[in-house]
């Protein structure tokens, strides 16, 4: 298992991501037939991806969300089939340690982003990939003092091809009581944006 911290590598990521989506526009431009050649359907190992978040959230009328990207820092292309799976954590200032945050996940469509099936998707080396996480932010709320509301810390980890997955750490801000401490995610899928919802 892979934890690794936004403090350490989160500026990197977004650099990264940003010359690699420019790099594919150039590609596709130039070549649009050949512009993902040489992909293939090896699943993805864990030391060869990168996660990170958009800053956020970002939505309207009474929905949030974020965006993730998974990059492919490896030389070979390689795929991805399914969900990522998360862990929400909140900060403790009794304690001074995060405490695991209480959630659901739902795998359906919201007010942001579309629900497509799962479907393998090949990522080549320097690619992008990625998925949405969307939840409500306007359930009335008696705040407990003993149940954290506040998420400041999200976990997931990749059905990569370790047994264990590949666990990823960044930072968030938002109110899982707020959502009803309901989560909508969608499935992996490819390119820097997950399907939104038709208008």
């Amino acid at each position: 298992m892979i934890c690794q911290s936004r403090y350490a590598s989160r500026p990197l990521i977004v650099l990264w991501i940003a010359a690699t989506l420019m790099l594919t526009i150039i590609q596709a431009t130039l070549h649009p037939l050949t512009a993902y050649a040489g992909m293939g359907n090896t699943i993805c190992p864990s030391s060869d991806l990168q996660v990170a978040v958009t800053n956020g959230p970002e939505g309207f009328a009474g929905n949030e969300s974020y965006k993730f990207f998974i990059v492919n820092t490896g030389r070979k292309a390689c795929s991805l089939l399914g969900f990522p799976t998360i862990k929400l954590f909140s900060d403790s200032k009794a304690t001074g340690l995060d405490s695991v945050t209480p959630f659901r996940v739902m795998h359906s469509p919201s007010q942001i982003f579309a629900e497509p099936k799962p479907k393998r998707v090949l990522i080549d080396s320097g690619s992008v990939a990625s998925f949405g996480l969307s939840f409500s932010d306007g359930a009335a709320v008696k705040h407990d003092s003993a149940i954290h509301c506040s998420v400041s810390m999200i976990y997931v980890t990749l059905p990569t091809a370790s047994d264990r997955g590949s666990t990823f750490s960044d930072g968030v801000d938002f109110d899982i009581c707020r959502a009803s401490r309901t989560i909508l995610l969608t499935p992996i899928e490819s390119g820097p944006t997950p399907a939104f919802v038709s208008p």
